[in-house]
């Protein structure tokens, strides 16, 4: 994006709890979430890094921080200029957590 600034859509994210360690998925009933980021073009393509924020509500319980997550309008606002201030947190989807499996991705 010419703004440096991308939105990375995902069906939902890992974090891990620190005592005791388990692994929980956060998700939306209807993904994608968008994770708001930067972006820069380098030689042989393009690198981002994923915004955080301090962890709030029901997250909090599981890890200090979490991605800024948008919604579908929220994100195309992000990565056309607007400040996150002026779209969050009213355009942050509310998610859904469970433990995940062991089987699912480490």
């Amino acid at each position: 994006a010419g703004s440096g600034r991308c939105a990375v859509p995902a069906s939902g994210y890992y974090e891990w709890s620190a005592s005791p360690r388990r692994k929980y998925y956060f998700t939306t009933k209807n993904p994608p979430v968008y994770l708001a980021g930067l972006c820069k073009p380098f030689s042989g393509g393009s690198r981002f890094v994923i915004l955080t924020q301090e962890a709030s509500g029901e997250q909090r319980r599981i890890h200090t921080r979490m991605p800024q997550v948008l919604d579908a309008a929220a994100a195309h606002d992000w990565c056309r200029g607007a400040a996150l201030t002026s779209i969050l947190p009213f355009s942050s989807p509310e998610l859904l957590i469970r433990e995940a499996q062991n089987k699912e991705l480490l």
